[in-house]
């Protein structure tokens, strides 16, 4: 028997035995119901079959038989119908069957993306469990190993929200983001859009507009003789981090925060809007967490929620149709022209002439607590499986999520697609591959944090490296961050390839253009609880490019195949990057690790912090020239210090990590940084940092044997 797909033949030998297991080449094949849905009942073709994770567009069945002409397009009869299903199982089985009729790579990350993309994904919804089913079952069509790990934690959904222009003018300002067009995912009035874990509050009062609501505005404000206490603060994103503003509005005694992003910075100003462009769509409300902290702040349901570090006040994210309504009719005074936004009227900062209405609710005690899961598959290896490569992805969402993070979870499953091909081919890992995806992410890194302090250090000290597929595929422009130690498996993954919505242009090239070096991004992400937090060398590689979509109900496939990757060439490409470099870390492992990058990055950053002549510094960087390679795993796990009592009490990396008062960027010596003006204080930072260089240079960590 022999099949024709697409035009190329495949001589299939074999048995169909009927039963549920995978099959094995040149043996018995085996079929699995999933496998034989939607087969057509005509003998000329099967219009759709499933092998796993792959579609065959078209499947022609040639039976041998007495003459060729025997069985013209005709129904399948009884006395046929075993041989035929004989023929499709084998053809679901068969490794090289599988591997001549893949979708090609484009086609299967985009079919993939709608699936991931039908609705609201948030942590707690039942539409998270099947979606992170599908991820199970397309990682376990690779042949990995799927485990799923549930966990419970503080995850209040918001039940309503409600904002009124109360004077001049009274107005009800809907907090719904409408459909559009015919994207029919878009969706209004299935999630509010107050951010998580808010107080919940019925707060009226004046309403004063802060810029970016940083604590340089604030001061602005003071020379302006306008006092935000008791105020309903409205600020535009763009500069702190979110958790930055809300803490710096409850120093400030304001009474609730409104936060918007002002078409100038991503909105109508800078192109069109969705459905008709790149942009922010009036009504799109951007949702975010406002915790420095990660993890579930009930720890585990320990503390009760008056214990829980939660915001003080009342916060909400607004689209900029509902900041028009508010800033428009403020008269006085004039703000610096720096303040100045898109919206087609004279910004000012308000001296009570409008007021607002802002009503929160969500849940609260135990219908707060939800049952989460994290998802894995493993690839163990054959010559040190117990050094471990981790690529992580969040499968929760605040809206959609086709881009944040559908994309990482697609570029997961291409790179166990490709993987895969490589078995085929006889290349075995010599070191384990771990798959993780997470839950949570976006209320604060649950999944990832619960997952990492389960974990002893002598399994943590072993983890080669942790690849963080954050939306990877969002726009054209190649971005990359993380640990300076994996700048040189980086250049060798971009090497020979191109951009890819330009095809003449050379990946490594524009890297290097961009300045060609690796530093962390600022956090709380989960990338950045891995490498600040407990010390594992860190890796993201992206496509990006400005857009208004993200956390937002406009975060959809149709977005996505027409303007954030058409095509779905950033998707291939990231995932052939991601795949290069897990081949290259599997072969090398820690001995790929750049020592000299990462002194360099921590001199020039120090440099640029006004920290280069820290007491030791230098001689103590310079000690790590002596590391060997054979101790150079777990190196920046010995390069953490103790918890400390800080707005980022989960960033322990003692010599580069997220500032801890914006939260907008990378810093040298973050503690040094932190202490502010205790000189006191910022001398045992330095020292502590010298200390752990010093000691760095230690025996490589003792294996031992684990599992996600």
């Amino acid at each position: 028997m022999h099949a024709v797909i697409g035009g190329r033949r495949a001589v299939l030998r074999g048995s169909w035995t009927g039963d549920r297991e995978r099959g094995t080449p040149g043996g018995h094949a085996h079929v699995t119901d999933r496998c034989l849905s939607g087969i057509s009942t005509r003998a000329g073709m099967a219009r759709r079959v499933m092998t796993g994770n792959t579609r065959i567009r078209r499947l022609v069945i040639r039976l041998p038989a007495r003459s060729p002409d025997v069985f013209p397009d005709m129904p399948i009869r009884d006395s046929v119908r075993r041989p035929v299903l004989a023929v499709l199982g084998l053809a679901c089985a068969s490794h090289l069957l599988a591997a001549q009729s893949a979708a090609p790579p484009r086609e299967r990350i985009a079919r993939l993306s709608e699936r991931l993309a039908t609705g609201p994904n948030i942590a707690g919804y039942p539409t998270q469990e099947r979606r992170l089913t599908l991820l199970l079952s397309e990682l376990a069509a690779t042949g990995l190993d799927t485990s799923r790990t549930a966990f419970r934690a503080y995850v209040p959904h918001p039940r309503s929200s409600v904002l009124a222009r109360v004077a001049p003018f009274p107005a009800e300002l809907p907090m719904v983001e409408l459909r559009v067009g015919d994207d029919s995912v878009t969706f209004g009035g299935i999630w509010p859009t107050m951010v998580t874990y808010t107080k919940a509050a019925d707060v009226t009062a004046p309403v004063v507009y802060a810029n970016r609501g940083t604590a340089a505005d604030y001061r602005t404000l003071d020379s302006l003789r306008i006092a935000p206490t008791g105020a309903l603060v409205i600020a535009r994103y763009g500069a702190c981090a979110p958790w930055s503003l809300v803490a710096e509005a409850e120093r400030r005694g304001a009474a609730g925060l409104l936060l918007y992003s002002d078409p100038s910075d991503d909105g109508y100003v800078r192109g069109d809007f969705y459905p008709d462009g790149r942009m922010r769509h009036p009504d799109a409300m951007r949702r975010v967490t406002v915790r420095a902290d990660v993890g579930d702040p009930s720890a585990g349901g320990v503390l009760p929620e008056g214990e829980m570090r939660l915001p003080a006040i009342p916060v909400a994210s607004v689209g900029y149709k509902h900041a028009n309504q508010l800033l428009q009719l403020m008269r006085a005074p004039n703000v610096p022209d720096a303040w100045q936004g898109g919206l087609p009227f004279r910004y000012h900062a308000g001296q009570g002439e409008v007021r607002a209405r802002l009503i929160l609710d969500r849940e609260h005690g135990d219908s707060g607590y939800k049952w989460l899961a994290n998802g894995f598959a493993l690839l163990r290896g054959t010559v040190h499986p117990d050094e471990w490569i981790v690529l992580g992805a969040h499968h929760d969402a605040l809206g959609p999520g086709a881009t944040d993070n559908g994309s990482g979870l697609v570029a997961a499953v291409e790179v166990a697609n490709r993987l895969a091909e490589a078995r085929r081919r006889g290349w075995h890992p010599a070191r384990t591959l771990v798959i993780a995806l997470w839950d949570g992410s976006e209320w604060g890194q649950l999944g990832s944090e619960a997952w990492l302090r389960s974990q002893p250090d002598s399994v943590l000290d072993r983890v080669v490296a942790y690849l963080d597929l954050e939306r990877v595929a969002a726009g054209p422009v190649l971005t990359a961050s993380g640990s300076p130690l994996l700048e040189d498996v980086l250049r060798g993954a971009l090497e020979g390839l191109t951009l890819p919505h330009d095809g003449a242009a050379p990946l490594l090239g524009a890297w290097q253009a961009a300045g060609g070096r690796l530093l962390p991004a600022p956090g709380p992400s989960d990338g950045a609880l891995a490498h600040e937090g407990y010390g594992i060398p860190v890796l993201r590689v992206a496509f990006e490019g400005l857009d208004g979509v993200r956390h937002t109900g406009y975060d959809t496939y149709q977005y996505v195949a027409r303007f954030g990757d058409p095509g779905f060439l950033a998707h291939d490409r990231v995932s052939e990057v991601l795949t290069r470099v897990v081949r290259r870390l599997d072969a090398d492992g820690a001995a790929a690790y750049a020592v000299p990058a990462l002194q360099a990055a921590v001199r020039d950053v120090a440099a640029r912090d006004g920290r280069e002549g820290a007491p030791g510094l230098a001689t103590a960087l310079a000690a790590l020239d002596t590391v060997p390679p054979g101790a150079r795993l777990g190196l920046e796990r010995r390069l953490l210090g103790a918890p400390e009592r800080t707005p980022l009490r989960w960033s322990r990396h003692l010599l580069l990590g997220t500032e801890g008062t914006c939260g907008d960027r990378i810093v040298a010596l973050p503690r040094v940084a932190d202490a502010e003006r205790d000189g006191t204080r910022q001398a045992r930072a330095v020292q502590e940092a010298v200390a752990a260089l010093r000691g760095a240079a230690v025996s490589a960590p003792r294996a031992v044997r684990g599992t996600p």
